[in-house]
């Protein structure tokens, strides 16, 4: 069904989204949007075929900063709120522009609660302009080693009162599924048992499969509906089930499409339906060393 926000969420509801269009200009383009609505409505996951049981969210209105800040834990500082409202060049990978926090309020008012929506880069983040000295937010960063000049390294684990609360984890190029599962269960799940968030956001990004032109990384849609499938019982064990995805990279838009279809299913809790499309992909051996020394460095860093 479709819904906006002054309207009751239906409580059989499992997976709520919306759709926002970009820039045709950008590499995050309107084109990636299309072909995964294309790919939802081919595998029938909308809801003209799901009813209440998926519902795309439509005409909600801009939040405001005192509708954040009364459902943000801690209380958002306007200081904060400062930083994120400057705005910032929209001509990098991920799409921004001087009006995307402006957006993300827009987001923020879809009536999700305790939904904090930061539109900012890696390497902000890893110079603690915003969260790197922040206990009560956890960062963690899957990306493919040394895609991030200067920041994502596997040392940097927050600073002050933050130590700890940033984690990142580098994996070596052709890492695929073998080492996506061991972090997410030797790393990523013992991290975030410990913190114990409140809610869980998500920027999914997509350009790890192998098919995609932008990352030397060997993910399939398995790896993404394993992913997928994990953070939501994190999330159900956790924080309630509060866990938000947001669309991030990910530029072919075959492997796109069918990624984030395989995510909506894992998050509705059906089996992994994309056998068919992975095996007709050629991957080489992955790097089992590498990616288990990435583990150990992490355990040994984050007292795991």
């Amino acid at each position: 069904m479709r819904c906006s926000n002054k309207e009751e969420i239906s409580s059989t509801a499992k997976l709520v989204y919306s759709v926002t269009l970009c820039k045709e200009e950008h590499p995050e383009c309107n084109s990636r949007v299309s072909a995964i609505l294309s790919a939802l409505e081919k595998n029938h996951l909308t809801p003209k075929f799901r009813g209440s049981e998926i519902i795309q969210l439509q005409n909600y209105k801009t939040a405001t900063f005192e509708d954040i800040a009364n459902k943000h834990l801690p209380p958002l500082t306007k200081e904060k709120y400062s930083v994120l409202e400057e705005g910032v060049d929209g001509s990098g990978e991920t799409h921004t522009t001087d009006t995307t926090f402006k957006e993300s309020l827009v987001s923020a008012g879809a009536g999700i609660s305790l939904v904090d929506y930061v539109v900012i880069s890696a390497q902000v983040l890893m110079h603690g302009d915003v969260f790197y000295d922040d206990p009560d937010v956890f960062f963690l960063s899957i990306h493919q080693d040394g895609i991030l000049p200067g920041a994502g390294k596997i040392d940097d684990i927050g600073c002050g009162n933050g130590v700890g609360t940033t984690l990142n984890l580098p994996l070596p190029q052709f890492s695929g599924y073998f080492a996506m599962q061991t972090v997410m269960y030797q790393a990523i799940v013992p991290c975030a048992q410990r913190f114990k968030p409140d809610i869980i956001l998500v920027s999914a990004g997509y350009d790890g499969h192998v098919q995609d032109p932008r990352s030397k990384l060997q993910f399939m849609t398995l790896t993404y509906y394993m992913l997928a499938s994990g953070i939501k019982k994190l999330a159900k064990d956790l924080c309630g089930g509060r866990c938000v995805f947001f669309l991030e990279g990910g530029y072919n838009l075959e492997s796109l499409s069918n990624s984030v279809a395989e995510s909506f299913r894992a998050i509705i809790g059906e089996p992994y339906n994309s056998a068919e499309y992975d095996s007709s992909h050629f991957v080489i051996m992955e790097p089992y060393l590498g990616a288990r020394q990435v583990v150990e460095k992490i355990k040994q860093l984050h007292s795991l």
